[in-house]
């Protein structure tokens, strides 16, 4: 990591690697990371901040036959099963280094920008976020090694979030020991998910290791399957807080929320939930 600047204006970059190597055979996770913060002081009691992070993660993902036969929700005769013998096992680990793959990705991206604005007992807070993070896997299984009948399949997941948060405080000292705080928050958040699955068995080569769909399919026709789902979900909030501290041994606080989600009920799309406490 480097990092530099002045009181008015600073950076700080930072790269990183973590790889680690699991227990079982062939197993693993290598992951990247970048970081970014950017500050500025344009003028005195104000700021702006600027964070970005990226981040990669390349699994190696190990190959039990348990985990095979359930992703593939197929079990192969039982009849003949693999023989205890250290060189049928070679065999079997050559076959499936040699003709079958599994690859598991995983990037991530956020970013956020914040100003902030302090004026005697008042602070002001604005922040825009947003993250993008999604999960792909592209798995394939030769003939060799599963009973005459190949398989592949495809996944993609994908989270996208945007968010909008607002705040204001204000904190005075009313004197014998007292201090009353009272803030403010409007916050706006939207969430997009989805995922697409595919899979396929009985294709027509083991050189064909891709699902193609259409007049000619690569693989069997009738074997091929497609899942997906899409989700939307809009958040509007706004809250409220008093608390008051009485020489540092007594609290009261009250606190109102207003939310609207888009996951309520038809006719019931905001909710008040106020609340009191003493201690």
């Amino acid at each position: 990591a480097i990092s530099g600047g002045t009181e008015r204006a600073f950076f700080r970059l930072g790269l990183g690697n973590i790889r680690e190597n699991g227990v079982l055979r062939n197993t693993g996770v290598d992951r990247y990371n970048v970081s970014a913060h950017i500050g500025m002081v344009p003028f005195d009691n104000f700021s702006i901040n600027t964070r970005i992070q990226l981040a990669l993660t390349d699994r190696s993902r190990n190959t039990f036959l348990r985990e095979r036969f359930a992703e593939q929700e197929y079990i192969p005769s039982l009849l003949t099963p693999l023989s205890p013998n250290k060189d049928y096992l070679n065999n079997y680990y050559d076959l499936l280094d040699r003709w079958s793959f599994d690859k598991n990705q995983d990037h991530f991206l956020a970013g956020s920008i914040n100003a902030a604005y302090q004026l005697k007992n008042w602070n002001i807070s604005s922040s825009f976020l947003m993250n993008y993070h999604d999960n792909n896997r592209d798995l394939y299984y030769p003939t060799t090694i599963n009973d005459g009948n190949n398989f592949a399949s495809y996944f993609v997941g994908l989270d996208k979030r945007t968010a909008w948060k607002n705040s204001i405080s204000y904190q005075s000292n009313l004197g014998a020991g007292v201090n009353l705080e009272i803030s403010g928050n409007a916050n706006m958040q939207w969430d997009r998910r989805k995922y697409d699955y595919i899979k396929g068995y009985r294709g027509g080569s083991d050189f064909v290791k891709i699902i193609a769909g259409g007049d000619n399919p690569s693989f069997q026709d009738g074997t091929i399957f497609a899942f997906k789902d899409y989700l939307n979900h809009n958040l509007v909030s706004f809250s409220a807080q008093a608390q008051l501290n009485i020489k540092e041994k007594y609290e009261v606080s009250a606190i109102v929320n207003r939310e609207g989600s888009s996951y309520f009920q038809n006719g019931y799309w905001w909710f008040t939930s106020p609340s009191l406490s003493l201690a």
